[in-house]
């Protein structure tokens, strides 16, 4: 794309998120009773989604990482099968009107299922570079909106809001949530702040993913059955996470790690994929070689495990969770200045016609 003889793309790069609290409070209907929090920031882990108008009048969509590929007319109605159904649902609900082709790419830094937000990044993703090839803006309330609408109505798939909205406005945020609506806030946490926690943290991938359909499932139902260690569990979580802004906010960034230990442990009570027995058996030799505080990232049962830890012992966790056979450990690194989108030299938007749904 971009080459000889192809039409110049635009891109998009959404960055990925580390959620610290408040996960699950988030998904229907306890948000809608209680209200939901989300303590999140994005990483410097990125999706990107490159794209140009072809000649034809077909839609071809490749996924650079995973080698999949879909293509579709684009007066065909789109086939929800499993093959990169969260572009096609993208572009049929973002309807062009002008009936020209396309040709899509996409890459992304962490796999579906590690516990980044990947998939909710790739649909922002998908917007946004959709939106600046027909010349529109939509601001980060209209792009999160609609990448909800996305996955959540038009696939049905199950989850809560907070990734929509961290890909959608990138940055540190506190987040709540309620049957009124959603509040982002931004914090604006002392530079020295980010600095510690980010030489504290560390992520190690646990060499599987999961889908965390199966287990929000679970926790919907614990909670509408009204399962008391579930229900507990999920106002504790909330306590925490706005526990876990406090002391942000303060400087104090131990007494977050201890107060990632208290969510995790609340989490675990929520349904029983939620962890495994290895991902204990990491989080257990992890504590033992001098983490103070962690949690699995996302829904649960696999992917990455966010651990705080004290610079004295870095390299005891690290050398202790890399004995395990795939546990890859890296450095956390905050990216706060949200999506971005661009076009290559010599591009010119397309017709301006340009209509979604649900978007106001």
């Amino acid at each position: 794309m971009g080459g000889a003889g192809k039409s110049p793309a635009v891109r998009a790069r959404v960055p990925l998120r580390i959620s610290f609290g408040g996960g699950g409070t988030d998904v229907a209907p306890y948000f809608l009773d209680h209200g939901g929090v989300a303590l999140n920031v994005t990483i410097d882990r990125y999706v990107y989604c490159s794209l140009a108008p072809s000649a034809d009048e077909t839609v071809r969509v490749t996924s650079l990482d995973y080698n999949q590929a879909a293509s579709f007319g684009v007066h065909e109605l789109p086939v929800y099968d499993g093959n990169l159904d969260l572009v096609k649902a993208v572009i049929h609900r973002v309807d062009p009107a002008w009936r020209r082709g396309l040709d899509m790419l996409l890459q992304a830094e962490a796999p579906p299922g590690s516990g980044l937000g990947t998939s909710s990044a790739v649909v922002v993703a998908a917007i946004l570079a959709l939106s600046r090839l027909l010349g529109v803006y939509l601001n980060p309330e209209q792009v999160s909106t609609l990448a909800y609408a996305v996955e959540r109505e038009d696939l049905g798939i199950a989850g809560g809001f907070q990734d929509q909205y961290a890909a959608g406005y990138g940055g540190f945020n506190w987040m709540e949530f309620s049957r009124d609506g959603v509040s982002i806030e931004p914090l604006g946490l002392k530079p020295e702040t980010l600095y510690e926690l980010e030489y504290r943290l560390v992520m190690c991938y646990t060499g599987g993913t999961r889908l965390s359909a199966g287990i929000l499932a679970e926790q919907v139902g614990n909670y509408q059955a009204g399962r008391p260690e579930t229900v507990f569990s999920l106002h504790r979580i909330k306590e925490l996470a706005a526990a876990m802004r406090r002391a942000l906010i303060r400087g104090e960034t131990d007494e977050f790690g201890a107060l990632l230990h208290e969510s995790w442990q609340a989490k675990r009570q929520l349904a029983s994929s939620i962890t495994t027995a290895a991902i204990d058996e990491l989080y257990g030799t992890a504590a033992a070689a001098g983490a103070l505080g962690g949690k699995l990232l996302g829904a649960g049962g696999g992917g990455f495990l966010l651990l705080y830890v004290p610079e004295t012992r870095r390299r005891a966790v690290v050398d202790a969770l890399t004995r395990f056979p795939g546990t890859q450990c890296s450095t956390v690194h905050f990216d706060l200045s949200g999506p971005g989108v661009w076009a290559e030299k010599g591009f010119r938007n397309a017709a301006p016609a340009f209509q979604t749904q649900g978007v106001h």
